[in-house]
């Protein structure tokens, strides 16, 4: 397996230790993208994690002045590399955010093993890669915290998304169980389940007005939006365990 590309620092090593370390899975995508950014506006130094998006990473890490390096989360030994690049660089990671992941429609009954494979490979055992690897890291820091990125698909189901819906699904089951085992290193984990947003990778059937009519709000989220729910978890100490799902009211529960 290919190990974590080198960081691509945008600092000197010196002026960025005296900022808390946040990660970014999936940061050069819209919605790690406005992620990105909110924890950059919260003071963290932020390393965008992406895969084969070099130029959209280093220009998003230039303007937020943090660092961007290429790592496949579903190689655990390039997880493994890429935190050690991390610490030695920056020190330990406060805040890790898993949003590392792709969409895929695929009806069930043709759905091949290595769909199936690939899409929870990188959403659930991505995450976990990552959250294994952050936790000698994290135990170092205080308000410590790590938020995963599912879907509100993974509450209420989807026809055609069966690899997708399980994976984040199963994120949201591995979230909780983090909490649980890490609160009493101080260490928060929660759940952020986007609705439909405004992002490249939104299918064009969620773009019709009779789509935006079922829409309790009647409108699409904004990557701005999930970011927001981002930033009140990481800031939020009292909340472990949850699930906060952003979604218009596609989804009330």
């Amino acid at each position: 397996m290919a190990a974590a590309a080198p960081l691509v620092e945008q600092r000197s090593t010196g002026a960025s230790g005296r900022r808390p370390v946040a990660l970014v899975t999936g940061g050069a995508g819209a919605i790690g993208g406005a992620t990105c950014r909110g924890l950059a506006d919260l003071g963290y130094a932020v390393v965008v994690n992406h895969l084969d998006t070099a130029g959209d990473a280093a220009l998003l890490a230039s303007t937020i002045d943090g660092a961007a390096i290429e790592a496949d989360v579903a190689d655990l030994t390039a997880v493994e590399d890429m935190f050690i690049e991390i610490e030695r660089t920056f020190g330990p990671v406060s805040v890790v955010v898993c949003g590392a992941g792709f969409s895929e429609v695929s009806p069930i009954d043709s759905l091949t093993a290595s769909q199936w494979d690939r899409m929870l490979a990188v959403h659930l055992g991505g995450a976990f890669n990552v959250i294994r690897t952050a936790i000698p890291s994290m135990s170092l820091v205080s308000d410590a915290a790590i938020v995963t990125i599912a879907s509100e698909l993974a509450l209420s189901g989807s026809a055609e998304r069966a690899h997708y819906v399980s994976a984040k699904a199963a994120l949201i089951g591995l979230t909780k169980s983090v909490a649980h085992e890490l609160a009493p290193l101080g260490i928060t984990a929660n759940c952020v389940a986007p609705g439909p947003i405004d992002t490249p990778l939104l299918s064009p059937h969620h773009r019709t007005a009779e789509f935006f009519e079922a829409l309790p709000l009647r409108r699409l989220g904004t990557p701005t939006e999930v970011a927001d729910a981002v930033m009140y978890l990481v800031k939020a100490r009292w909340t472990t365990g949850q699930v906060l799902s952003p979604n218009g009211g596609a989804v009330i529960q």
